[in-house]
């Protein structure tokens, strides 16, 4: 697997992971295939999936979430 250059091996920065959520958020409702979006944004499909459900599991307003997450 190719070396991702805004991530350490273990670790993505927090402005990486931002702007690829927000990435995949806007591009969900035109490719609603997790496994062609995280291809296109060069995130493993686990990695991806760990943040949706890490955002899904913060017990707040939507709002909010999508503030702090961005």
């Amino acid at each position: 697997m190719p070396e991702c250059p805004e991530a350490s091996p273990r670790r993505w920065s927090r402005a990486a992971t931002a702007e690829k959520m927000a990435a995949f958020a806007a591009a969900y409702p035109q490719t609603p295939s997790q496994r062609q979006l995280a291809t296109a944004l060069a995130v493993p499909r686990s990695t991806l999936q760990h943040w949706l459900a890490r955002q899904d599991a913060i017990a707040a307003d939507p709002g909010l979430v999508a503030f702090f997450e961005s």
